[in-house]
Protein backbone atom coordinates (compact mmCIF):
# COMPACT_ATOMS: atom_id res chain seq x y z
CA UNK A 1 0.00 0.00 0.00
CA UNK A 2 1.21 3.48 -0.71
CA UNK A 3 1.42 6.22 1.90
CA UNK A 4 -1.32 8.36 0.33
CA UNK A 5 -3.79 5.50 0.65
CA UNK A 6 -2.84 4.94 4.30
CA UNK A 7 -3.20 8.65 5.03
CA UNK A 8 -6.62 8.76 3.37
CA UNK A 9 -7.78 5.76 5.43
CA UNK A 10 -6.47 7.41 8.62
CA UNK A 11 -8.32 10.63 7.74
CA UNK A 12 -11.56 8.75 7.05
CA UNK A 13 -11.26 6.93 10.37
CA UNK A 14 -10.44 10.08 12.34
CA UNK A 15 -13.26 12.09 10.77
CA UNK A 16 -15.76 9.26 11.25
CA UNK A 17 -14.71 8.86 14.89
CA UNK A 18 -14.78 12.62 15.60
CA UNK A 19 -17.79 13.73 13.56
CA UNK A 20 -19.73 10.57 12.75
CA UNK A 21 -22.42 11.15 15.36
CA UNK A 22 -22.15 14.94 15.52
CA UNK A 23 -25.54 16.37 16.48
CA UNK A 24 -27.37 18.01 13.60
CA UNK A 25 -27.53 21.77 13.99
CA UNK A 26 -24.33 21.92 16.02
CA UNK A 27 -21.65 23.65 13.99
CA UNK A 28 -18.23 22.14 13.48
CA UNK A 29 -15.61 24.66 14.51
CA UNK A 30 -12.03 25.08 13.43
CA UNK A 31 -10.78 23.76 16.77
CA UNK A 32 -12.75 20.54 16.19
CA UNK A 33 -11.21 20.17 12.75
CA UNK A 34 -7.76 21.01 14.12
CA UNK A 35 -8.03 18.24 16.71
CA UNK A 36 -8.85 15.78 13.95
CA UNK A 37 -5.97 17.04 11.79
CA UNK A 38 -3.57 16.80 14.72
CA UNK A 39 -4.60 13.22 15.38
CA UNK A 40 -3.69 12.23 11.82
CA UNK A 41 -0.52 14.38 11.82
CA UNK A 42 0.69 12.51 14.90
CA UNK A 43 0.44 9.25 12.96
CA UNK A 44 2.21 10.69 9.90
CA UNK A 45 4.70 13.28 11.19
CA UNK A 46 6.55 13.55 7.86
CA UNK A 47 3.44 14.61 5.94
CA UNK A 48 2.73 18.32 5.58
CA UNK A 49 -0.20 19.32 7.76
CA UNK A 50 -1.85 21.40 5.01
CA UNK A 51 -2.30 18.22 2.95
CA UNK A 52 -3.95 16.47 5.89
CA UNK A 53 -6.07 19.57 6.60
CA UNK A 54 -7.28 19.48 2.98
CA UNK A 55 -8.19 15.79 3.25
CA UNK A 56 -9.97 16.28 6.59
CA UNK A 57 -12.05 19.22 5.30
CA UNK A 58 -13.07 17.24 2.22
CA UNK A 59 -14.02 14.23 4.31
CA UNK A 60 -16.01 16.34 6.80
CA UNK A 61 -17.89 17.92 3.88
CA UNK A 62 -18.53 14.50 2.40
CA UNK A 63 -20.03 12.99 5.55
CA UNK A 64 -22.01 16.10 6.53
CA UNK A 65 -23.29 16.78 3.02
CA UNK A 66 -21.90 20.30 2.91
Amino acid sequence: MNDDFLIEIAVEDAVRFTFGDWPEGHGIGTSDVSACVNEVCNRFPDVHSSYIWFLVINEVNRITGD
